[in-house]
Formats: structure tokens, C-alpha cells, sequence
């Protein structure tokens, strides 16, 4: 991607991988039992106001947290479809997974 010029994508990815990541080792440590579903609920929220208040102009990132293409102000306070919480149903990690996936192709 890099050598085709795709450096913005390239970018997206990365920084989507990150938010990803970071999601993944909270739940990681909530299963571990070194949080509780209180300090898992604080960090979720935090990351999503960070992107809402200072990268809302990155809307990969805004799909991220389960905001689409729409307007991140009307969805301020609302939890990602499915809650967010493990086990609750949510594909949204799925969809992450294939859209990096075809990324890397």
C-alpha cells in the first residue's frame, strides 16, 4: 500500500489497529479480573469522548467506536450497538477485522 501511494489509508489503518488494540487489551483485562466492569465502562467512554471531542474529523476512528459516517453529535452518550461489553452480541470487532484484512491485500 505504502508503494502504491495509499499512505493516507496506510495511516487509517494504523490508527484504527491502535483503538482496536487497545479496546481488545481492555477487555483482556477485565476477563483477567485486574479490572472491573466499572474501570472497563470508564475507559471505553473516555477513548469515545476523546475521538468525539479531539479526532472527529477521523471518521474511521468514529466507526470505531461504533458512530458510522453520522454526525458524532447526535450520538453523544450513546453506547456502540450492542453495549460495547463482551459477549453482548456486538459484530463490530468483525467488521474491524475485515476491513484491515482487505487493507493489507
Amino acid at each position: 500500500m505504502v508503494r502504491a501511494g495509499r499512505i493516507q489509508e496506510v495511516s487509517q489503518y494504523c490508527e484504527s489497529d491502535v483503538l482496536n488494540t487497545y479496546r481488545l487489551w481492555l477487555i483482556y483485562e477485565l476477563f483477567r479480573a485486574t479490572i472491573i466492569p466499572d474501570q472497563h465502562k470508564f475507559s471505553e467512554t473516555q477513548a469515545r469522548e476523546f475521538i468525539e471531542t479531539r479526532k472527529s474529523e477521523n471518521r474511521h476512528l468514529l466507526e470505531a467506536i461504533g458512530l458510522g459516517t453520522e454526525d458524532a453529535s447526535s450520538s453523544k452518550g450513546q453506547p456502540p450497538a450492542g453495549g460495547g461489553e463482551p459477549g453482548s452480541g456486538s459484530d463490530s470487532g468483525q467488521e474491524s477485522q475485515s476491513h484491515h484484512s482487505s487493507a493489507c491485500a
